[in-house]
């Protein structure tokens, strides 16, 4: 494994620079925001409604209360969970002395409960009807009332607020905090392109930061699999397992990994991974086990850990690829659990902070890149809020391929991972959700060309390069 030694060759001037760029982005996207189909909403709305009722029925039935019991109440649930079901609360800390009941608390009860006793299906049930209400009242009702008189939502966009330099998003509406599956899927399904009859496209980068972290480690096993395209999880799920790739199993065996793999990088404990594995599956031993078995196969990540947090325990701060600096002042600490979550931290702040510029790159040049090409904004396209890894845009239908050929082109090219390709998974439809499915666009669309190995030249590790000459300018000089 190449050594590194984790010194940007973009001062911090530069950096400023690229967040500057990227502001008519910011700009735009805030002005366009997203539109939602009322009609579609409210008929949501009514749905989450008549599904709450029914819920609230039931539930009615195995707890013995009457109709109109309002199990948002802590109250009642307190009453329910520790009075009926006789259940030790974790702790006492509120007013009333009977322990707090609250979502996480009462998932914990559930999974040591049988799935097919009257206590599960109650503790399930209240859990149910909670999250549905709260579901309706942060995404329906408030998408209805916050809507202005085109039916569009716009969020404030802060561009550099996050440590990590990813944006984030503030009120009235922040898109980023949808859920990706279940009830935020049929949320989806009422977002759609801002103007009528254009179509909603979207590029999702695909394991950004894992193919990061793969080129900035030199991990063998990361630079064979995604190089050729195969499906890290699956093949790490098969071998951790010692079972075939035909017989992996998209639950049991390739979720877990696939969620370990992205703990990692985020320094998450096997006490933290516990909680996001399958319910058979919630042990601290498997935890421990599939952490360890991650490991014994990407060994350059696990020395790439150890030297990013040695260098942030010496120096106190951690920079990423592009010159971001965030100090970490618990390495001065003296109590060891504020010292070993700043250690953590720091490896996170590197991968998320690689990740942002393959993601700032090409929206701050997305505008000119696409209209020297013919494409203009406001008349071929509109651009719409990213949201994590994905880029968001309304296009005319009679420019959606070609446009789905030069943002892709743009998204894998502007910045690249030496021998590891940058992937976006792209695809277009009638709404959010449509384009979500796929079916359509350049999926998979991949790059391995490089121009202008900076990299290499400014003494990085030699693993990422910017294509300027694809960005029209002649360097870093012109950002």
């Amino acid at each position: 494994m190449n050594k590194t030694r984790h010194r940007s060759p973009w001062p911090l001037d530069l950096t400023y620079r690229l967040d500057m760029r990227t502001i008519p982005y910011v700009v735009a996207v805030e002005k366009n925001g997203m539109k939602v189909d009322p009609g579609k909403l409210e008929k949501l709305g009514e749905d989450f409604e008549r599904e709450i009722e029914e819920a609230t029925v039931e539930l009615n039935s195995l707890t013995g209360r009457p109709d109109g019991t309002n199990y948002n109440s802590s109250q009642v649930v307190q009453e329910i969970v520790f009075g009926d079901l006789g259940l030790r609360p974790a702790k006492t800390s509120d007013k009333t002395g009977r322990g707090s009941a609250d979502k996480k608390f009462l998932e914990a009860e559930r999974d040591k409960l049988d799935p097919d006793g009257d206590a599960w299906k109650i503790i399930q049930g209240i859990l149910d009807v909670r999250s549905r209400k709260a579901f309706r009242g942060a995404w329906i009702d408030k998408g209805l009332s916050q809507r202005d008189s085109d039916d569009t939502l716009h969020s404030r966009v802060r561009h550099t607020r996050v440590v990590s330099g990813r944006w984030s998003m503030a009120e009235p509406f922040n898109f980023m905090a949808i859920p990706h599956e279940g009830a935020g899927h049929r949320l989806r399904e009422a977002f759609v392109p801002l103007r009528s009859d254009w179509l909603w496209w979207k590029g999702d980068y695909s394991a950004l930061e894992m193919r990061d972290a793969g080129g900035a480690s030199g991990d063998a096993r990361l630079i064979e699999v995604f190089g050729r395209g195969g499906d890290i999880h699956t093949e790490n799920a098969a071998r951790a397992f010692q079972i075939e790739e035909g017989e992996v199993d998209k639950w049991a065996h390739r979720y877990p990994m696939k969620r370990t793999g992205f703990g990692v990088l985020y320094g998450i404990t096997p006490q933290g991974l516990v909680v996001h594995m399958p319910r058979e599956q919630r042990s601290l031993a498997f935890t421990t086990w599939i952490r360890d078995e991650w490991f014994k196969l990407h060994g350059g990540v696990w020395e790439y850990i150890q030297e990013v947090q040695g260098e942030a325990e010496e120096q106190a701060y951690v920079q990423d690829l592009w010159g971001r600096l965030k100090w970490l002042p618990e390495m001065r600490s003296v109590i060891r659990g504020v010292k070993a979550a700043g250690l953590r931290e720091s490896f996170s702040l590197r991968i998320q902070g690689n990740a942002t510029g393959h993601i700032k790159i090409p929206m701050a040049f997305l505008f000119n890149f696409l209209a020297k090409r013919g494409l203009e904004h406001g008349e071929h396209y509109l651009a719409m809020p990213q949201v994590h890894d994905e880029l968001n845009f309304s296009v005319h239908p009679s420019m959606i391929e070609y446009f789905d050929v030069l943002v892709c082109q743009l998204m894998t090219q502007a910045t690249t991972l030496g021998t590891i390709p940058l992937v976006v998974e792209s695809a277009w439809g009638e709404n959010w959700s449509e384009a979500e499915e796929g079916g359509n666009g350049a999926n998979g669309s991949t790059a391995h060309e490089t121009v202008g190995r900076w990299g290499l030249d400014r003494g990085l590790e030699g693993y990422c390069d910017v294509n300027w000459g694809l960005l029209g300018i002649r360097g870093e000089g012109d950002l």
